[in-house]
């Protein structure tokens, strides 16, 4: 008899109300409203992640969707506001966003790069940040978004005027996911299990998240019937240590879900196995990163040797000897 294999990790590589109302993902997203001071706080799911997994809640009203706005009203309120003496700002993210591939925008995702600068032949002002971090490279101003969601205004200054433009930044919220593809690896016909590989996106899509990884947390199972009277220990949740780039796409993590176990008999009741996962990120190579989203990875197993396993709103079969 082998001993049963577990087999759980990722693989190397619309908003939120969008997402939800489309019934995609699954867990409980970040309530953060209050970090752009708007009234009543908008988030995904049922607010801050603390409660373990299950179905997302309805979209919240009141999501800013800054993507489309005009550049130019960032700009001190627009080129045509700008106040006697003040220097127009421009900007270029690195990378462009998945949803529109722009790189004018003023939402970036944390950890993203903007350059900035002026049209001024020898530019003599100095700039400034509220948050993240910046630096100066051939002329212009080279920023990093801090690794907290909300505004931060970028300053130029010259013979005592400021000029300034807001930049709005989103950590990650979401995951959802679109197909899947068969196991990774091929399960033994004597064996009951059934696996899948399941392309990730991170979202929101307005922002890239290429500069940040991805890692989903260990812990037990919920069992009942003939899973419940196995040994625990081999029902663990054992994910990849290792931390994964979302990639500047969003999708940049292939996710695995499947099992692999001993043959018959299976008991006389349809089994269930599950794993409530937190998912973390963090700025790459930065910390233990942080919860914001739950997902619900479900192995099911009838006595006829039946297998499927769900996650991510994705679902694959198997029956045993196939």
């Amino acid at each position: 008899m082998q001993p049963p294999m577990e087999m759980n990790g990722g693989m190397g590589n619309a908003f939120a109300a969008q997402m939800l109302a489309s019934g995609q993902g699954e867990g409980e997203g970040e309530a953060f409203g209050e970090a752009f001071g708007e009234g009543e706080g908008y988030g995904v799911g049922d607010g801050a992640p603390t409660t373990g997994g299950g179905d997302a809640g309805a979209p919240v009203a009141g999501v800013p969707t800054d993507a489309s706005a005009d550049p130019a009203d960032a700009v001190a309120g627009g080129a045509a506001a700008l106040s006697a003496g003040a220097t127009a700002i421009q900007h270029s993210t690195d990378v462009g966003d998945p949803d529109a591939q722009a790189f004018d925008r003023t939402d970036v995702g944390v950890g993203e790069g903007v350059r900035f600068w002026t049209n001024e032949v020898t530019p003599t002002g100095t700039w400034s940040s509220t948050g993240g971090t910046g630096v100066m490279d051939d002329g212009a101003y080279k920023w990093t978004a801090p690794a907290t969601l909300g505004k931060v205004t970028i300053t130029y200054t010259k013979d005592g005027v400021a000029s300034s433009i807001d930049m709005m930044v989103y950590t990650p919220l979401y995951i959802t996911s679109s197909g899947h593809s068969g196991p990774a690896n091929p399960i033994p016909a004597q064996n009951v299990g059934a696996g899948m590989q399941i392309p990730l996106t991170f979202g929101p899509t307005f922002v890239s998240f290429g500069n940040v990884e991805w890692l989903e947390d260990p812990g037990p199972a919920s069992t009942t019937h003939y899973w419940a009277a196995q040994d625990q220990s081999l029902l663990y949740h054992t994910p990849t240590t290792e931390w994964l780039s979302m990639g500047n796409d969003n999708k940049g993590v292939t996710d695995r879900a499947d099992y692999n176990w001993y043959g018959p008999p299976y008991g006389t009741e349809t089994s269930f196995w599950i794993w409530s996962i937190p998912n973390r990120w963090r700025i790459a190579g930065s910390g233990a990163g942080t919860p914001f989203w739950w997902s619900t990875q479900v192995m099911t197993l009838t006595p006829s040797g039946a297998a499927t396993v769900t996650k991510f709103n994705e679902t694959a079969s198997r029956s045993t000897g196939a």
